[in-house]
């Protein structure tokens, strides 16, 4: 938040965008619309200028053929988790700007 015009979180669990929405924030429930679609609708077209990726955990919402594709790499050992929140925040954001990994 600190500075940002416009905050956006995106999530599937209603106690959490329920939260954002009280905090003022603009909110997106990934099973309901593409993510990708409406961060630039929201933007004018251009994406967001940092997405941040803050699961803290791994991320295995998503299309089925590109969970398949993670956990072949994963069982060849080409990957260690299921990068997919992490994926769509680098192709949502605008091009130049800031992405940021959040792990606890």
């Amino acid at each position: 938040m600190l500075g940002a015009a416009k905050v956006v979180a995106i999530d599937k669990e209603p106690y959490r965008l329920q939260m954002a929405q009280r905090a003022g924030h603009t909110t997106i429930n990934f099973d309901d619309v593409d993510v990708r679609s409406r961060l630039l609708e929201l933007t004018g077209g251009r994406g967001p200028d940092k997405c941040i990726d803050a699961v803290c955990m791994e991320a295995s919402h998503g299309a089925a053929h590109v969970h398949a594709y993670d956990r072949v790499k994963q069982a060849v050992r080409s990957e260690t988790e299921r990068p997919h929140a992490l994926r769509q925040a680098i192709m949502s954001c605008r091009s130049g700007g800031e992405k940021v990994v959040l792990k606890a």
